[in-house]
């Protein structure tokens, strides 16, 4: 009998390969929801890709944990400010790599 297949596996293969497909557009890929959206780069570009709309000054080449999320923040509050509810998902989440919350984050995109 094969192993069964997770659907948080499956989301995320799903989910990666949506993603890939929009960043494509500026040159970009993810091998990894969990580790390459840590820094908020990638969000942002998708959230301009997908809206065409500029999300502003952000820290493009972030280092410390507070430009991470600094540029985690800008992300979520770009998706609220277009009309899209997150519940119990912050910038926390996303750099320590909570993938039920990544998931929903990108769901929602």
């Amino acid at each position: 009998m094969p192993p069964r297949i997770a659907w948080q596996d499956i989301q995320e293969n799903t989910f990666t390969r949506w993603t890939n497909d929009e960043l494509k557009l500026r040159g970009l890929h993810i091998n990894s929801l969990k580790d390459d959206l840590k820094d908020g780069l990638m969000l942002i570009n998708l959230m301009e890709i997908i809206s065409g709309k500029s999300l502003g000054k952000y820290n493009k080449h972030p280092i410390i944990i507070q430009q991470k999320l600094e540029n985690l923040t800008i992300a979520l509050k770009f998706i609220q400010s277009e009309g899209l509810k997150l519940v119990n998902i912050g910038p926390e989440d996303i750099v320590q790599g909570n993938m039920r919350c990544i998931l929903g984050y990108v769901h929602l995109s």
